[in-house]
């Protein structure tokens, strides 16, 4: 299975960098000594890659996230089943 992270080390720092956002988005996580960090960046012309939030994250606090999008995920991909069941119910109305 491929990801979607590309691993580069600079100065002693892991970084991983999600491409599937889109062109202009990405999220970056780096490693920095005991924290995670994890940044929001978009693309401007001109200016190349920007950040627009950063989060640091301890490990507990890492473990905590990673829960919360594990439950986040769970409900969105069970109300997506919710919309594909209701769909098949869906009844047209005749056309006039």
């Amino acid at each position: 299975m491929k990801s979607n992270f590309i691993t580069t080390f600079v100065m002693h720092t892991e970084k991983k960098i999600n491409e599937g956002l889109t062109k202009s988005q990405r999220v970056e996580v780096d490693i920095e000594s005991d924290r995670a960090v994890i940044r929001l960046l978009s693309f401007v012309d001109g200016l190349g890659w920007c950040s627009q939030k950063t989060i640091r994250l301890d490990l507990e606090q890492l473990n905590d996230l990673d829960n919360q999008i594990k439950d986040a995920k769970s409900v969105l991909e069970r109300n997506k089943q919710s919309v594909l069941e209701i769909g098949k119910n869906v009844i047209a109305f005749p056309a006039v």
